[in-house]
């Protein structure tokens, strides 16, 4: 939201939705992104209609945004960390299941009033399925390794990010979860690719 903005409070935004259905909308970075999907999932457990603006990218979001053009949004951190530390954008709640570190203060989304909400997007390594199983063992290894170093974490730190490192059978399992979660809200809100 806009540091100046009515809302101050997620409480407040889900009060004016269920006041006014279809008259809130929100800015995503476009149809089945990261945070299309955000917004829906926000949309199917709060049981509120509010409408999805797509955009190509964060960056014009944030510029709509900061005219007013656009009430609300859903962000990655990166894209927005900047505006928040700025005083120029007002972060509500963030979305993963427990508050952010660099953002300490944010309430989740659960916490602000829609219980359950959880998402978080994640970058992983993937390799062909024949993959020989000595060679993902050595990739994964040296990838675990890597997000343990002091440099990586602090980089990833600055993006609003947090390393890992995960087994690639723990990998997999995220991705299963992934796909029963987003299934039925990517149908219910007829998404399709473009």
């Amino acid at each position: 939201m806009r540091a100046d903005s009515p809302f101050k409070t997620l409480a407040q935004v889900l009060v004016e939705a269920k006041k006014k259905p279809g008259g809130l909308s929100y800015g995503h970075s476009g149809n089945g992104s990261s945070t299309h999907l955000a917004g829906e999932l926000f949309k199917s457990l709060a049981k509120v209609d509010i409408t999805a603006i797509p955009y190509k990218g964060g960056a014009p979001i944030i510029t709509d945004l900061l005219g007013g053009r656009l009430p609300m949004s859903f962000n990655n951190a990166p894209e927005s960390l900047g505006q928040i530390s700025a005083g120029t954008l007002r972060a509500l709640a963030v979305t993963t299941a427990t508050r952010a570190p660099f953002l300490p203060d944010v309430p989740t989304v659960a916490e602000a009033g829609v219980p359950g909400y959880d998402t978080a997007v994640w970058w992983g390594l993937l390799g062909p399925s024949n993959m020989p199983a000595d060679v993902t063992a050595k990739i994964a290894k040296d990838s675990a390794e890597a997000m343990k170093s002091p440099a990586i974490k602090m980089r990833l730190a600055k993006l609003g990010a947090t390393s890992i490192g995960s087994s690639p059978q723990d990998f997999a399992k995220l991705i299963k979860s992934d796909y029963d979660k987003w299934g039925p809200i990517i149908q219910a809100a007829g998404i399709k690719a473009e």
